[in-house]
């Protein structure tokens, strides 16, 4: 009787273990997963939305607009959003990737410059 007592106690610490074990591995490949997707500049995989401090829906963006970040330096699994720099809007880290384009100087092609003058061959309206 005593026999089949330890033997159940081994068996059910041996499952709680097995359990801790894996639930601290999905944690930490979630953290890393959440890591891949950060940089100082991303860009948006598809057609992104925008969402505010409290995660509800406040806009959207197209595939290919380039992000700038807030700096970041610790990572858990909570941190599914990442803050845009200087602005007060989150991102969801599985709709952006790390940006190959390092120079701050360069124009997305997705913004209109104001106070510029366009040129076109044809008459042209703009709806602003």
């Amino acid at each position: 009787m005593k026999l089949k007592k330890k033997r159940l106690i081994f068996i059910l610490l041996f499952l709680f273990l097995c359990c801790f074990a894996v639930l601290f591995l999905y944690n930490d490949y979630l953290t890393g997963n959440i890591k891949s997707h950060y940089s100082s500049k991303v860009v948006t995989r598809k057609k992104a939305v925008i969402y505010d401090k409290n995660k509800k829906k406040i806009g959207g963006v197209s595939k290919g607009f380039i992000f700038e970040l807030e700096d970041k330096k610790k990572f858990s699994k909570n941190d599914e959003y990442f803050k845009v720099k200087d602005e007060d809007y989150y991102l969801y880290y599985k709709d952006i990737k790390k940006s190959k384009n390092k120079d701050n100087n360069e124009i997305n092609t997705n913004y209109l410059l104001l106070g510029k003058t366009l040129k076109t061959d044809k008459k042209t309206v703009f709806y602003l």
